[in-house]
């Protein structure tokens, strides 16, 4: 009878996570929470109605079947931090009381398989440039025209035949020229940051770079996005000529699969996300967020 009881009362507290997270899961509406987190856990045979089987890791996919019905969500999260691990960070999640005795549940009765994560939310567009990313071509012509720095000398080696002779014909009074050089330029900076890395330390010595784009460069890691680490490095040579104004988008994506091995009785959980370490901070501040806003009244 015991037996019994304990499992009721691990559904019950599943039901009242879940009606907690309801309707909380949309980014961009702002009567909504920032950012969601639910940790799944791995089942044995295939997948059927109560059960899924999905792709982790992108750099690397691992199939997975999981239970469809989350163990632990964004409901039970008090605090969410980056911490230094060997090699690089982790994201550490801070459960409360009844988090934290899920949690312990969960790990010890399931050592062997594997929590999987899933998290959405808000971040910087970084897909590829747009006309209005050029905010001053007529400064950016003339440093590609006649280039006096390692990053314009690149480029301008790069460019197709097309864009060589947009820049040689362009004149800023001249509506086609500059229609012309504009998409030239927009096509071809597009390719060269989809293509290959652009970065080297001698062409980007005399660049100030942001932190979060030497935060990305020092991950060196295969889960870099070569585009956004790329735009990023443009818009630091640039930054007079290159827009660096995101809009925001919504990411949601199956962060990590670590292996359950050991009861966890400190409340806390800690993982590699698959995802960029700025990425993981606007994670982390948006489950701060979430907390507070589903247990508003309780903190008053």
């Amino acid at each position: 009878m015991k037996v019994l009881r304990r499992r009721f009362n691990i559904y019950l507290a599943l039901t009242v996570l879940l009606g907690l997270a309801c309707g909380c899961q949309t980014i961009g509406n702002k009567k909504k929470i920032t950012a969601a987190l639910r940790i799944h856990i791995e089942v044995g045979g295939e997948s059927n109605g109560t059960s899924q089987e999905i792709s982790v890791l992108r750099s690397n996919p691992v199939l997975v079947t999981i239970g469809k019905t989350p163990a632990l969500t964004e409901a039970n999260i008090i605090h969410a931090k980056i911490i230094e691990a060997q090699g690089g960070f982790a994201l550490e999640i801070k459960f409360d009381e009844n988090g934290t005795w899920l949690l312990e549940q969960y790990s010890a009765s399931n050592q062997g398989r594997h929590f999987v994560i899933w998290g959405d939310w808000t971040d910087n567009d970084f897909s590829s440039f747009s006309a209005g990313d050029i905010i001053n071509l007529p400064s950016l012509a003339d440093k590609l025209k006649q280039p006096t720095d390692e990053v314009s000398r690149f480029l301008r080696s790069q460019f197709s035949a097309a864009t060589q002779e947009s820049l040689t014909d362009y004149q800023s009074a001249n509506t086609n020229s500059v229609l012309s050089l504009q998409t030239a330029l927009i096509e071809d900076l597009n390719k060269i940051i989809q293509s290959q890395t652009i970065y080297s330390t001698q062409r980007f010595s005399s660049v100030v770079l942001r932190e979060k784009t030497q935060q990305l460069l020092a991950q060196n890691s295969e889960t870099n996005s070569l585009l956004r680490l790329n735009r990023l490095l443009l818009e630091d040579a640039y930054p007079l000529e290159l827009s660096n104004i995101h809009k925001s988008v919504l990411v949601n994506r199956w962060l990590a699969a670590p292996v359950i091995s050991r009861r966890i009785s400190t409340g806390s959980l800690a993982f590699t996300p698959d995802c960029e370490r700025d990425e993981a901070e606007l994670l982390a501040i948006g489950l701060d967020a979430a907390y507070k806003k589903i247990h508003k009244h309780d903190l008053k």
